[in-house]
């Protein structure tokens, strides 16, 4: 069992233990750096193409007839309201952390390595089941366009019901953003050009058609049909957080981050309006359709109008058409932006070692990670292709709130709370009243209570909420601050765990499946893998010392910034003087001039599984603050060689310490870089 208690000591020294926000930024410093080239045109426009899909053609039609009536219109506006609280959070955090991972480097500098493992977890799950999802939705709307049945490009096999034209978008899109951040970003800004300009006709042709009339009764179902509603089309915005995972990517994230995210909120609010006011007006709120109401909305008044002419049939008709194409568009984009912002997830995932370091490659020249980018589409393809996975729905969306939620509470605990200060009775009383009160509303919503009972139970919650103004602020952000914090992050809070709240015992169930399953991947793979990476990088030693003879192996031994034995190995005999070790390890594609010996820790690991060497006539060239006796250019009988272990670390030139090496002193230089091959 010795094992096992290695493992238990390993997960609570690693599993609770805060990341700095200087280390999470360090890990895109170096050859895996994705390229800046976003603006906040670019951040409005992922935004709106990421929020706006098919399911604001959809979803609307159930809220209103179902729940809200015309008041659906209230129902957005309390949706919108909710998303951007969360928005604001995501946006404090994304600025002060400009790297690509989103809601995995938040919630790592808050509470540790495995709780941002569970929300990366429920990322990655949100982001490939969406992506199938949508995906199967296209070839759908792709067949009604064209005027046929939705599963018409469906293939029947046995048990399987392939989508290849949902497996077909998903490789293309791929392709696209595997090309160039920049031109995918173009290629979302004209699509969504196309899905407003959609949005827009719809609302300009239906106007004409408005009866003031059918907003009567504006609130057939009461307030609670108004924020059964909210609880519903609060999904219409979910997209906005694919914006904070391409912080990495953008030019100045200070400024352009926070514009992108609350800009795209509030336009996407804006139209979501304006289709409501719409539809409401063109047709009773009990005869909208809850599958296609948009398009039968036009084909309601095509089919009850008397007298109607040629011209206008043809209008009717075509605006149908064009209801379509709007949903495909919508389809498009949303597809794009969510394989996007799984690709980064990937990326962070990879620099962290939690995953296989190769999903953190990027490309040289593309400058994106080509092999995130691969595996997203191919994860998502197979189940696009395969699977028809709109049982798993709740899934996605119980996850995307749980991050929500730990992203709200992030907020807090960040403003209130020390990390390892031992005081954090506090703010967790404060938040467990919270819980309970929020809990308490939840059920009381579900059970159709009376309203004073929902007011009570509000006025609790905000007597809670309010205490944490006494709190003492022990951190404040630079740049970009939550407004009206703490009460913003904690109404977003209460909102998210209301909405996990109306969701079914199936999502729960499925939820928590996943959850055991990240945890033990967590415990059997990536708190390990980590761990090396973490021992890896402690090593930070840039000897210069006389190795020993051509090909003999080993010799002096010197001990490293971190206490670790170190080992001076000279060159094999085949190689002839003046060749340099090359580091081709795993998480890195980085090379040395300079470095004609290698270490090797006393652990038995090199700096590299499998070096490979550079050409044999490449010189040694003199590093900047280097002794004056460091040769420019190795040969034959050199006395002089240095050797490297570096972590991305960015020391000053001519930092010199004395070390002692094997007796006699010499000199450990830690220049800010060996010039790269």
């Amino acid at each position: 069992m010795t094992f096992v208690s290695a493992w238990v000591d390993l997960f609570k020294r690693r599993a609770w233990k805060p990341k700095t926000p200087e280390a999470q930024l360090k890990r895109s410093v170096g050859e895996n750096e994705l390229k800046r080239c976003l603006g906040p045109f670019d951040l409005i426009m992922l935004g709106i193409g990421g929020i706006i899909g098919s399911g604001v053609f959809v979803l609307t039609g159930v809220a209103a007839r179902e729940h809200a009536g015309p008041a659906v219109v209230i129902s957005y506006s309390v949706a919108a309201a909710a998303a951007l609280l969360s928005g604001l959070c995501y946006t404090e955090f994304t600025v002060d952390l400009p790297t690509a991972g989103g809601a995995f480097n938040y919630v790592a500098v808050v509470f540790g390595e495995f709780t941002a493992w569970l929300v990366a977890c429920n990322l990655v799950m949100e982001y490939t089941l969406s992506c199938a999802a949508i995906a199967r939705g296209f070839s759908a709307y792709l067949a009604t366009l064209a005027g046929q049945r939705p599963t018409f490009f469906t293939v029947h096999a046995s048990f399987l019901h392939m989508d290849f034209f949902a497996l077909g978008l998903i490789i293309v899109l791929s392709c696209i953003l595997a090309y160039g951040t920049k031109e995918s970003a173009r290629f979302n800004t004209t699509v969504t050009m196309v899905n407003l300009a959609v949005i827009v006709y719809v609302v300009c042709a239906g106007m004409p058609y408005a009866a003031g009339t059918n907003y009567r009764p504006f609130a057939p179902f009461g307030a609670h049909g108004v924020f059964a509603a909210a609880s519903i089309v609060f999904f219409s915005f979910i997209g906005f957080d694919t914006v904070a995972t391409t912080a990495e990517e953008v030019k100045n994230p200070a400024v352009d981050l926070p514009i992108g995210i609350v800009g795209s909120l509030l336009v996407c609010a804006f139209l979501y309006a304006l289709m409501c006011v719409v539809i409401c007006l063109m047709v009773p709120y009990g005869m909208i359709d809850i599958n296609a109401p948009f398009s039968e909305a036009f084909h309601h008044i095509l089919t009850t109008t008397n007298n109607i002419t040629t011209a206008k049939k043809v209008f009717l008709q075509f605006s149908e058409r064009i209801v379509s194409i709007g949903a495909v568009t919508g389809i498009v984009t949303s597809l794009l932006v969510a394989l996007l912002g799984q690709a980064r997830i990937y990326v962070v995932l990879g620099r962290e070692w939690l995953l296989p370091s190769w999903f953190a490659y990027v490309h040289p020249k593309r400058e994106t990670p080509i092999y995130a980018a691969a595996w997203t589409g191919l994860t998502a393809g197979v189940l696009a292709l395969l699977v028809d996975i709109n049982a798993l729905a709740q899934l996605v969306s119980i996850g995307t709130l749980f991050v929500f939620y730990m992203v709200d509470l992030g907020i807090l605990v960040r403003r209130y709370y020390t990390p390892g200060s031992g005081d954090w009775k506090p703010l967790t009383t404060r938040c467990a009243a919270m819980l309970l009160f929020n809990l308490g509303f939840t059920v009381a919503f579900r059970l159709h209570a009376p309203i004073p009972v929902y007011v009570v139970l509000a006025v609790m919650w905000l007597g809670a909420a309010t205490t944490l103004y006494t709190l003492p602020v022990v951190w404040r952000p630079a740049k970009f601050a939550v407004p009206l914090s703490p009460l913003t992050p904690a109404l977003g809070m209460f909102i998210t765990l209301h909405l996990i709240g109306s969701l079914g015992w199936q999502a729960y169930a499925r939820f928590g499946g996943w959850v055991l399953l990240s945890m033990a991947a967590y415990v059997l793979y990536g708190m390990h893998r980590a761990e090396a990476k973490d021992a890896r990088d402690s090593h930070t030693l840039v000897s210069h010392a006389q190795p020993p003879a051509n090909g003999a192996g080993s010799g002096t031994v010197a001990t490293a910034a971190d206490g670790a034995e170190v080992e001076l190995m000279n060159r094999p005999s085949h190689q002839p003087a003046g060749d340099a070790w090359r580091d081709d390890s795993s998480d890195s594609d980085e090379s040395y001039r300079g470095t004609s010996t290698l270490l090797k820790g006393s652990d038995g690991r090199t700096l590299s599984d499998h070096p490979q060497y550079l050409q044999p006539d490449d010189p040694l060239e003199r590093v900047p603050g280097a002794p004056p006796d460091l040769p420019a250019e190795a040969v034959p009988g050199s006395t002089a060689g240095w050797a490297a272990v570096h972590n991305g670390s960015v020391p000053q030139p001519g930092e010199f310490d004395d070390v002692d090496l094997n007796g006699s002193a010499a000199q450990l230089a830690r220049p800010a870089s060996l010039p790269k091959q």
